[in-house]
C-alpha cells in the first residue's frame, strides 16, 4: 500500500492541501498532524468575532467536522518532533513514525515572546483557540487590559476589549498605529479611531519594567506606570522552522520554497505562513502571514503533489475589522512608484492603488471591499490604467476587469 500524503499543521494551509488532493481525486492516504485537539479552525475571528461571543468555537472549522470523516483524511493529534527526508518519515511524540508519499510543512508560527513573567498568568499571546479563550475570560465590563504592539493583532483585540466594556491601552515602540504596513496618513487615521473610541494610546513608547502583584504594573520609558488586570501581547510572529532546519532543510526568513511550492528536499513542500516562496508575478521571496494565502497555497500544493506543476502567483488579499471600519488590502506594494487615492480618508471610505509603470501592484481600501477586490484581479495583468480614471469613483473599475486575462482573487 502506497505511503500517505502528510500535512505537518492544523491550520488553513494544511486544511488547503487536504481539500485540494480530495477535489483533485487523490485517493490514496491523508494525514493530518497537529497538535492542537481539534480539526484545523480559522484564526482570524479569534481576536474579532470568537472574542465578542458572537461566533462559537465549533463554527471555526476551516471545513466541516464531518469532512475528514467523509473523505478519510486522517487527523493525528500529536507533535511531529522530527523527520527524515531520506527515509520519507515523520516521528511523532510518543513514538509513532509515519512514512510518507510526499510531506507538506504547514507548521505556521509563533507569537514573539517577551521574557516577562506573572505567576498568576495574567500575561497572554494570542494564536491558538486556547489562547483565545483566556484572552475571553480575561476581559469584560471594567477590566483593565494593556496591549503591547499597534498591529493587527494589537488593534483588534484592543476594538474587540472595548466591545465588552474593558479599559484598553496600546503601548507601541512606533510614532503610529500599523506604522510597519500602512501609509501616514491612513496610519494617523488608525490613531485617530482608537482615540475616538477610548482607547488610550502611548506611542512612540516602551515598557522598561513589569512587576507582578495585585495588579500588574507596567512602568513606560518616560517614567509613567500603567496598572493593568491583564496585558497581551502582539508584537509579531515567528515562522516555526525547527523541525525543517533540523532535517537540513533551506530555512530563510521561513521554509524557502519555489512557486510550486517545493523545499530543497524531494518530495516536501511548505505552504502557509511558514512558506517564503518566490512569487513569480512580483519576482522576490515572500512570506505571508494571512488567512487567504495560506488556503490558496495549500491548494497550489495539493495540485503540484498530484503532478499539475501549477505555480503561486496569486496576489495575496487580507482583511482587519476595527470597529465599524473594515480594511481590505491586496497585493504587495512596497516597491510602487505611484499612488491613487479614490474617495478620502475623512469619509472613512476610500481605496488607494498603488503602481508601478503604469501597473496596478497593490491596493489598500476602508470599508470599499469591492473595489479592493477588484484592484486584486488586475495585479498581474500587466494592464495599465490612467490614474485619473482610478481616482474617479465614478468610473467602474470592471471596464478594465472586461479586457483583463488574469485574474487575482475572487
Amino acid at each position: 500500500m502506497a505511503s500517505p500524503v502528510v500535512i505537518v499543521g492544523g491550520g488553513a494551509a494544511g486544511a488547503g492541501v487536504a481539500s485540494g488532493l480530495r477535489r483533485g481525486g487523490w485517493t490514496g492516504g491523508i494525514s493530518v498532524i497537529s497538535d492542537e485537539a481539534v480539526a484545523p479552525y480559522e484564526r482570524p475571528p479569534l481576536s474579532k468575532e470568537f472574542l465578542r461571543s458572537t461566533r462559537s468555537a465549533e463554527s471555526l472549522g476551516v471545513l466541516p467536522v464531518d469532512w475528514y470523516r467523509e473523505n478519510d483524511v486522517e487527523l493525528i493529534d500529536g507533535r511531529a518532533v522530527s523527520l527524515n527526508p531520506d527515509e520519507r518519515a515523520v516521528q511523532v511524540a510518543g513514538g509513532n513514525n509515519i512514512r510518507y508519499s510526499n510531506l507538506v510543512l504547514a507548521t505556521g508560527g509563533r507569537p514573539r515572546r517577551l521574557d516577562w513573567h506573572d505567576p498568576q498568568g495574567r500575561i497572554l499571546y494570542l494564536r491558538s483557540l486556547q489562547d483565545a479563550r483566556a484572552l475571553k475570560e480575561a476581559l469584560g465590563p471594567g477590566r483593565r487590559i494593556v496591549i503591547i504592539g499597534a498591529g493587527f493583532i494589537g488593534g483588534e483585540v484592543a476594538a474587540s476589549a472595548r466591545h465588552l466594556g474593558a479599559s484598553v491601552t496600546i503601548v507601541e515602540a512606533l510614532p503610529l498605529p500599523l506604522a510597519r504596513v500602512l501609509d501616514e496618513d491612513i496610519a494617523g487615521m488608525y490613531a485617530d479611531l482608537h482615540g475616538e473610541n477610548g482607547v488610550n494610546l502611548r506611542l512612540s513608547s516602551q515598557v522598561v519594567a513589569v512587576r507582578a502583584g495585585s495588579d500588574l504594573e507596567l512602568t513606560l520609558h518616560d517614567g509613567n506606570v500603567l496598572n493593568c488586570d491583564v496585558v497581551l501581547i502582539g508584537i509579531g510572529l515567528e515562522p516555526n522552522v525547527n523541525l525543517a532546519v533540523d532535517a537540513g532543510l533551506e530555512c530563510r526568513n521561513g521554509i524557502v520554497v519555489d512557486e510550486f511550492g517545493r523545499s530543497s528536499a524531494d518530495g516536501i513542500f511548505a505552504a502557509g505562513d511558514v512558506a517564503n516562496h518566490f512569487n513569480p508575478v512580483y519576482q522576490r521571496w515572500l512570506r505571508v502571514e494571512h488567512h487567504d494565502n495560506a488556503l490558496k497555497q495549500g491548494a497550489i500544493v495539493a495540485a503540484n503533489i498530484l503532478g499539475d506543476r501549477r505555480p503561486y502567483e496569486a496576489p495575496h488579499w487580507f482583511w482587519s475589522v476595527q470597529y465599524d471600519c473594515t480594511l481590505e488590502a491586496v497585493g504587495w506594494w512596497q516597491e510602487h512608484d505611484q499612488a491613487v487615492t479614490r474617495g478620502t480618508l475623512e469619509s472613512r471610505r476610500f481605496v488607494r492603488f498603488y503602481l508601478k509603470a503604469g501597473q496596478i501592484v497593490g491596493a489598500v481600501g476602508l470599508n470599499a471591499g469591492r473595489d479592493v477586490r477588484r484592484a486584486g484581479r488586475l495585479v498581474g495583468s500587466r494592464m495599465r490604467i490612467e490614474a485619473v480614471n482610478l481616482a474617479d469613483e465614478a468610473w467602474d473599475l470592471r471596464r478594465a476587469l472586461v479586457a483583463t486575462p488574469i485574474g487575482g482573487i475572487e
